[in-house]
């Protein structure tokens, strides 16, 4: 601590300046996180359309090469590619970004089929503000139904994996969003 002569402020005044200045870089990250997400929501969801629109999976084994070698160029890994092209599947109307959840959210939020049971989960994890942990260690959540796989006609095709069984990309996207937004 200065010394008292070399205060402009008195010692509560400068604690009411310090509380001033910290709730507003507080409220100031917290708009930069959310509106990153809602952008990092927005680019997987647009991603996930100009997937689909080309039919990739649709195609046998020719989708799963160019996913593989997408993911390659792209700097990530196909398994994210698949996930896009979910989340754009099941939210066909736009990306989900008034909701409150984050990228980790939907990505278990997709390893759901049945779209009652999505809109439950997406609506309890949003009421109780659930991380994807909480959503995990729901007692239900280990009895949820995982979507068919993406196209391809036998096992064999990469795009055959279900999207909640892929390993790869960040596990946790809070306050790590904005590092790499194909993870």
């Amino acid at each position: 601590m200065a010394d008292d002569k070399d205060m402009v402020l008195s010692e509560k005044q400068y604690q009411s300046l310090y509380s001033d200045l910290d709730k507003l870089i507080n409220q100031g990250r917290a708009r930069a996180q959310s509106a990153m997400n809602r952008e990092l929501m927005l680019t997987y969801w647009n991603c996930g359309k100009r997937l689909d629109d080309e039919k990739l999976t649709e195609n046998g084994g020719y989708g799963t090469s160019i996913m593989e070698r997408l993911a390659r160029d792209l700097a990530t890994d196909r398994s994210t590619l698949v996930r896009c092209q979910w989340f754009y599947r099941y939210y066909p109307g736009g990306a989900p970004t008034g909701t409150g959840l984050v990228w980790s959210m939907y990505r278990e939020l997709i390893t759901l089929k049945d779209e009652k049971t999505r809109r439950f989960y997406e609506k309890e994890s949003e009421a109780k503000h659930w991380c994807h942990r909480s959503l995990n260690n729901h007692p239900l959540w280990s009895l949820k139904n995982h979507p068919p796989p993406l196209g391809g006609k036998d096992g064999k095709h990469g795009d055959k994996l279900i999207p909640g069984n892929i390993q790869g990309g960040s596990d946790d996207q809070q306050g790590q969003m904005g590092s790499d937004l194909l993870s």
